[in-house]
């Protein structure tokens, strides 16, 4: 996909393969945990006649950036997805909603990186989103991280991408691992699975303070566009 034919909303997905060791821990750790391609997440933020403008969250905070500076040579795939609610053939944003999540964004310009989280998703990656002791872990978890954090709203990328959609009144369905792996096992309507799954469970209320890049990937309200071609690198 040509990078002007991006959108404001559209969530890029990135697969890093940072040269240097210590650069790989977090790229590479985020990898592991959740057993994904995907490491990192950024929602376009707008787009100019000579530049696209995306936001991300970065280890000096969330910040907003040009496209040129977000992506790097060590991005060896960045997937581009679109939002599309109740999933393919779905409702595409509208300009109304493209400016809800364009002040999103502003809203938590500069928030600091959820480091504490990263460290959190080792546990978090083997526990199914929807039992009752997933839950209760948890806002366990919750709690200590604002003990850790001082108070503060920390998040990692993937969190970000989701609040600013998810606040814009737009709903994400984000899949339990049991739908998942019905999802990998299906002989049927996809569609059909997708709605019977149960709702509640795909929009758990501490969803958003956990989310990792492979939840947010699998979302059936994202509609992947294909990968972004970069010609500058």
């Amino acid at each position: 996909m040509k990078i002007n034919k991006l959108q404001v909303g559209d969530f890029l997905f990135f697969h890093t393969e940072p040269k240097n060791t210590f650069d790989r821990i977090i790229p590479f750790g985020i990898q592991e945990l959740t057993n994904s391609l995907w490491n990192h997440v950024e929602t376009i933020y707008e787009v100019q006649d000579n530049d696209v403008l995306s936001a991300g969250a970065l280890s000096e905070g969330y910040k907003i950036r040009s496209i040129r500076e977000a992506i790097s040579k060590e991005d060896v795939r960045i997937s581009v997805r679109r939002y599309h609610g109740d999933g393919v053939g779905g409702k595409e944003l509208t300009d109304e909603d493209k400016f809800k999540i364009h002040h999103q964004i502003n809203l938590i310009q500069n928030a600091p990186y959820g480091f504490s989280q990263i460290a959190f998703l080792a546990v978090l990656s083997q526990i199914n989103n929807v039992t009752l002791p997933s839950y209760i872990l948890r806002q366990a978890m919750e709690e200590l991280q604002k003990m850790l954090d001082c108070g503060q709203t920390q998040m990692i990328c993937s969190e970000a991408a989701y609040r600013v959609v998810a606040r814009a009144g737009l709903p994400i369905r984000i899949l339990n691992d049991d739908a998942v792996q019905d999802y990998y096992n299906a002989t049927g309507s996809i569609m059909d699975l997708y709605r019977a799954t149960k709702k509640e469970d795909q929009l758990n209320p501490l969803i958003e303070n956990w989310i990792t890049p492979k939840d947010l990937s699998l979302s059936p309200d994202l509609i992947t566009m294909g990968d972004l071609e970069v010609g500058w690198r």
